[in-house]
This record gives C-alpha cells, structure tokens and sequence, in this order.
C-alpha cells in the first residue's frame, strides 16, 4: 500500500501545480470563471495530496515499530526463536504486485498520459518559443506565419477563428465544430476563439494531429463527428461514407483555412460517400463519418 499511496500523492502533486499555473494563465487573461474553477481543481488535488502523506507517514512509523521489533528479535537467543512461515505475501511483494496491476490498469495509464499531457502543454504555452496562443485578438506579428492546429478546451458549440487584412478585408475565418487547422498568413489582425498550437509542436506533445489534441482536451475517444480532418494525420487516405444530422455539408479542402481551396463539396441530407487523398483535408459539418 506504501507504493500506491506514494503514486497517489506525486499524481496529486503534479496536479496542483499544473491547476495553479492554469489558473494563474486564466487570471492574467481576466477570465475569472476559468481560473476559479482552476482552484477548485488545485484545492482539491491538495486535500489529495495531504490525505495521502498522513497515510504515507502512518505506514512509515508501522514500518519503523516493525523494524524495531526485528531488532528486537535478533538480539534474542538464537535457540530460543522459532522461525513461523504464514504462506502469505510480504508488504515488498504486495506492493509490487499492486504496482504491477496499475501498470496494467488502462484507465491508470490514461490518467498518467493526460497529466502528462496537460503539463507538456501548459509547458509549451509558457515557453518562449511562441508555439501557442490562447483564445483572443492578436495583432500583425504576435503570431508568425505558418500551419497551425486549431482545438477548443471544451466541447460547447463551434469556435470562431479570422485573420484580417491592413485594409480590414478577412483573409481567412472558419467556424470550427471541433478542431481543424489554419495558416496563419501575418497580415493583420487574428481573431482566435480556441487554442492555435504550430504543428512543429506536435513532437514536443507526443501527438499525431489536430484530431488528437482535441480528443486529449474533451476526454472523447474515436472521435468521427463535425471536424476539419488532415488526411494522413487525423484520418487515412481513402474511401468514407459519411451520414448527416439532418442538413450536412462537406468539403475536400487542398490546405488549411487561410491556404486552402475547395476540390470538391457537397449539402446532403442522409448519407454520402467521399474519397481523400494524403495531404488533403476533410471538412463535415452535422454529419459523422460512419465508415471507411
């Protein structure tokens, strides 16, 4: 049980500081409501993590009285000590086994991966790289020209993204369901309703694309609906038939929004078949994909 306890309370550790350097982010943003629910998460991370050290400590001292009472043991006769074999388990092997198990419990190993990923990305946004920006308005040159993918925090409705000329005429803006990707082309001013993270980013996060981060942020696994989908990264190359949600729309798109132009598109209203190429971008809008 030591090593469990142990386990819990580094996890819980690593919890807190990533809620307060979240919550620091959100305040600095004068977003209130985020960086109170932030503390929420770090206060309660911390009664986690106190829990678990009085347990800690309390199995330290029984270690301890243990320990003392072998010596004690030792310094007896030797003819006089009666060695007993139980059959059961050490606290040594116990522990290793119980390790052993959250090493292979799935949903152990999905919580280690998003603390994980969650501390590399808070990593990223506060690096001087300038590989990620929060939702807000940026003007000509806080963010360089380049591919980005584009993810919301939360699944709440489509998030809006435009860039803007000197002239104030849009170079590019998209309502994302979900997540997709934009070129940023640095020409005036970005209005980003989500998060933007360059693609040379995607190594540092251990992430294959736009899909997965998103995925990652949402908790959601296999996710096939509403998306702007880079072929060879969110999805492969081939043949989707996709089922709308009533009226549903999509696109074969050459580049992210920003560079980007249609090859092919379509309103349907059921069901519809699709064929992409790697390099290639899928845009659905009310519909999923419902096969390859």
């Amino acid at each position: 049980m030591h090593v469990l306890f142990l386990i819990i309370a580094r996890l819980s550790l690593l919890a807190v500081v990533i809620f307060i350097t979240l919550a620091i982010v959100q305040f600095a943003k004068k977003d209130s409501i985020k960086g109170k629910k932030q503390i929420k998460f770090a206060g309660i991370s911390v009664a986690v993590l106190f829990a678990s050290l009085i347990v800690l400590g309390s199995t330290t001292e029984t270690s301890k009285d243990n320990k003392k009472m072998e010596t004690a043991d030792i310094d007896e006769p030797k003819e006089n000590k009666i060695v007993e074999t139980s059959g059961e388990s050490t606290d040594v092997e116990k522990d290793a086994e119980l390790e052993e198990e959250l090493k292979n419990d799935p949903e152990y190993q999905k919580l280690l991966a998003k603390q994980q990923f969650l501390s590399d990305l808070n990593s990223v946004i506060e690096s001087d790289e300038k590989l990620a920006f929060d939702k807000g308005d940026y003007i000509q040159g806080d963010i360089q020209e380049g591919d980005y993918a584009f993810f919301s925090y939360n699944d709440n409705g489509a998030q809006y993204y435009s860039e803007k000329d000197k002239n104030g005429e849009i170079v590019a803006n998209e309502n994302f369901d979900s997540f997709g990707y934009v070129h940023v082309n640095e020409t005036g001013n970005i209005s980003n309703g989500g998060l933007l993270l360059s693609v040379s980013a995607f190594e540092k996060l251990n992430v294959s694309g736009s899909k997965e981060l998103f995925e990652m942020m949402t908790e959601k696994t296999d996710y096939t609906d509403s998306g702007y989908y880079k072929v060879g990264a969110d999805i492969p190359a081939g043949s989707y038939v996709l089922e709308s949600n009533g009226d549903g729309y999509v696109a074969v798109m050459s580049g992210p929004v920003g560079n980007s132009k249609i090859v092919t598109n379509e309103n349907f209203n059921g069901k519809y078949q699709v064929n992409v190429k790697d390099g290639q971008y899928l845009k659905i809008h009310k519909a999923t994909i419902s096969q390859q």
